[in-house]
């Protein structure tokens, strides 16, 4: 995959989870919620362990409207950092599915969480 492709991936991925879980029925948010975490996740660690690896990598969004050039740089200390926060998210995912499993009675509190 290419690094442009990855980025655009970690940025719609949680904009397409955010329309569609709601959607969702019930039974499945929770599970629907860990795919896309898990999804997040994964696309955003591949650029990280290749920064490992010794290949930096460097996305520039050339001439956007106000700010001029934006660049995202991942190094290693960086790839760190993006590995760690995957494995919390999942890892809080995964916490979240078992957690809110006593509040299925309040419906409206559940699917607002």
């Amino acid at each position: 995959m290419t690094k442009s492709l990855l980025f655009y991936l970690a940025l719609l991925l949680p904009v397409a989870g955010i329309i569609s879980i709601p959607l969702l029925p019930h039974s499945i948010k929770a599970k629907a919620n860990f795919l896309f975490v898990c999804l997040v996740a994964a696309v955003t660690s591949i650029p990280a362990v290749n920064a490992l690896a010794g290949n930096d990598s460097e996305i520039i969004i050339s001439n956007p409207l106000v700010f001029g050039n934006i660049s995202f740089h991942i190094d290693s200390l960086a790839a760190w950092f993006i590995l760690i926060v995957n494995l919390t998210c999942i890892n809080g995912a995964f916490y979240g599915m078992g957690y809110m499993k006593q509040y299925n009675q309040q419906r409206a509190n559940l699917s607002l969480h």
